[in-house]
């Protein structure tokens, strides 16, 4: 029988019946596989469907008979399911599919696979695109090899991804040329606006605002793991200084001093700028936010054990219960909507930077936050 892709003989139903007759008087999948509230399928090794459990033959309005040595991909009715006369995994078009490939991995590779899926099929005459991920696990019994599918439906979540991509890429298009504006209103009417400065003020509160749109989509990216670090060799010292100036001007700095202390010759260290810019505002954020006015707040550069070492201190403490939760996400001592900043701090430091940080915090030194970095 013709194929393009995976095998395309099948079995007979009734010795489909039997195979999986034979499988459950050993294992009782049905008892377990009915528990779980994701499509479940069991196929055997010419990818025929064994066993649907309960929430497949809900989710999908069928009865199991309708599903007993089918494939997949003609439950779900996938456009491509008909194409040749082998039916769900041997046309062309499934070479791509992550369905036929997690299946194939599980009973040709004997190994766990997971894939997204991406299918079209029709419901009530009108095209649908449904959007999985497929997990085969392989299981080998006295009856021969089978795989156990589950089919996640990911949809919402890839509408959100995409929504969110476009969210950020236009409000930034805004930012930008709303900054954009500031300069040249600068540029040209700066000295009129002399002993007000509404126009700093009015760059200020945007780079700032743009500051905190970069930082929340650098969280989003970053726990998908589609965050890119551009990794190359940075003036530690300049950009130290560089985010006490841009910090010294923020609303939560005023009354506050912040010292830049150098020990030792100037350090370049291998990072992302921008993500190491992005740490370090939140050190002294969060150091400034915990002091009060006339207090200061001392940023430190040194080197440790052949590293570079940034560390921000304040002479606030941090009781117990909230020095063990925080580096989690949500966390925060400043109320709800809070806590991104030390979690965003750990994340991009230890995932992408190839750094360490940590803390201490005793009523007699203060608090003190040390980034540590690989040198260039």
């Amino acid at each position: 029988m013709e194929t393009l892709f995976a095998p395309a003989a099948r079995s007979e139903v009734e010795d489909v019946r039997r195979s999986f007759a034979g499988l459950n008087d050993q294992l009782r999948y049905d008892i377990v596989l009915n528990l779980m509230p994701n499509i479940t399928f069991i196929v055997d090794e010419r990818r025929q469907v064994l066993f649907a459990n309960d929430a497949a033959l809900k989710i999908l309005g069928l009865e199991s008979t309708e599903v007993i040595g089918a494939r997949p991909g003609e439950i779900l009715k996938c456009v491509h399911s008909g194409d040749l006369a082998g039916g769900c995994g041997t046309s062309e078009a499934c070479r791509v599919c992550g369905a036929v490939g997690a299946i194939l991995d599980a009973l040709e590779g004997d190994k766990k696979s997971a894939k997204e899926c991406r299918i079209s099929t029709e419901v009530d005459g009108k095209s649908v695109s449904l959007d999985l991920l497929v997990t085969a696990v392989p299981v080998a019994t006295g009856q021969g090899k089978f795989a156990v599918v589950t089919m996640h439906d990911i949809g919402d979540t890839k509408r959100r991804q995409v929504l969110e991509r476009l969210f950020f890429h236009d409000l930034m298009n805004s930012l930008s040329n709303l900054q954009a504006c500031v300069i040249l209103l600068s540029k040209e009417f700066g000295s009129m606006a002399s002993g007000r400065d509404y126009l700093g003020r009015l760059a200020s509160a945007t780079k700032s605002l743009i500051d905190e749109v970069y930082q929340q989509r650098d969280l989003m990216t970053m726990e998908s793991d589609d965050l890119e670090a551009d990794i190359r060799e940075v003036d530690l010292g300049g950009l130290a200084l560089e985010t006490v100036r841009s910090v010294e001007i923020a609303d939560y700095a005023k009354g506050k001093r912040i010292a830049l202390l150098a020990e030792g010759p100037a350090q370049r260290v291998s990072s992302d700028p921008v993500l190491l810019g992005r740490v370090v505002v939140n050190m002294l954020k969060n150091a400034l936010e915990a002091s009060g006015p006339g207090e200061e707040v001392a940023l430190r550069l040194a080197e440790s054990d052949g590293r570079a070492e940034l560390s921000v201190r304040n002479s606030a403490f941090i009781p117990r219960e909230t020095q063990l939760q925080i580096f989690q996400r949500s966390f925060s001592t400043k109320g709800r909507g809070r806590g991104v900043g030390t979690y965003s701090m750990k994340m991009l430091t230890e995932k992408y930077l190839g750094g360490e940080i940590g803390f201490t915090s005793d009523e007699a030194e203060g608090t003190v936050f040390r980034l540590l970095l690989p040198r260039a």
